[in-house]
């Protein structure tokens, strides 16, 4: 269960607002062909499992992985 307290019709005219701006660059995202093209799950699907650089070009040590688990 949530309490929550009244909002002043200042806050709630930011809350509007906000949600206002939230839905505008949903539309926005929407409608840009490169961003839909680049992120489809057709796109991201041949490159699954993302795998990110490490600064470790060397295989950590036993210690190292022993020390993290």
């Amino acid at each position: 269960m949530t309490l929550r307290r009244k909002l002043t019709a200042e806050e709630q005219v930011e809350v509007e607002k906000h949600k206002q701006q939230a839905q505008t660059a949903q539309k926005l995202r929407e409608t840009v062909a490169r961003f839909r093209s680049t992120f489809s799950l057709d796109a991201l699907l041949g490159k699954l499992p993302l795998r990110f650089p490490s600064k470790h070009p060397r295989p950590l040590s036993f210690r190292a992985l022993s020390w993290y688990t």
